[in-house]
């Protein structure tokens, strides 16, 4: 993740500095990225990493693969990250053991709705919170060519607020506040497909 200033005729950004990198880097695989981006009314910028198709690393805390990270704008952590001061784990992780986030939003009142892409089964919509295991790849409401277990009986882990099956690979999502719809009827959404 990198930031600069762009130059008033749109050509150029000037003054890149790369801000956060994804650790371990991976070049063998071109699945699975994340990338998302939201700032929330704290100020500071989260940041879904994808697993990268790589699995068993979303477990690994040494490392950004399948985290939601949160960092200040300029790159540095935040003292009040739930792993600071916690040996052999990243401190700018937020959340972990995610699959593949590829929706970030948060809502006005300051909660971090995300959506990632599940395996064979599971799209996930979850409402993140703080220092909280999403359980990939130990759990998953989908399965990954095996059988996985499911969230219910694992309360060690976060389970989505709704999961979807058949797999449609969810490319993201936006919140809509407008008058277009009814007031007063429910009308339920999935993210941006």
């Amino acid at each position: 993740m990198a930031r600069g200033t762009l130059s008033t005729d749109g050509r150029r950004l000037n003054g890149n500095n790369v801000i956060w990198r994804q650790m371990p880097k991976i070049a063998n695989d071109t699945r699975h990225f994340g990338r998302r981006l939201a700032f929330g009314l704290d100020q500071k910028l989260y940041i879904t990493a994808g697993e990268r198709h790589q699995g068993a690393p979303a477990q690994d805390m040494s490392g950004t693969l399948g985290k939601i990270v949160r960092i200040n704008p300029d790159g540095s952590v935040s003292s009040d990250n739930p792993f600071v001061g916690t040996p052999g784990v990243r401190t700018e992780i937020w959340t972990s053991r995610h699959r593949n986030p590829y929706g970030l939003v948060f809502a006005p009142d300051g909660r971090l709705f995300e959506s990632a892409m599940g395996p064979e089964g599971g799209d996930e919509f979850n409402i993140l919170t703080c220092g909280a295991n999403y359980g990939w790849r130990i759990v998953s409401e989908g399965n990954d060519g095996e059988t996985l277990p499911r969230h219910a009986p694992c309360p060690e882990f976060a389970a989505p607020l709704v999961s979807r099956a058949p797999v449609i690979a969810p490319g993201g999502m936006f919140q809509y506040d407008g008058s277009r719809f009814i007031a007063g009827r429910t009308i339920s959404f999935w993210p941006v497909w």
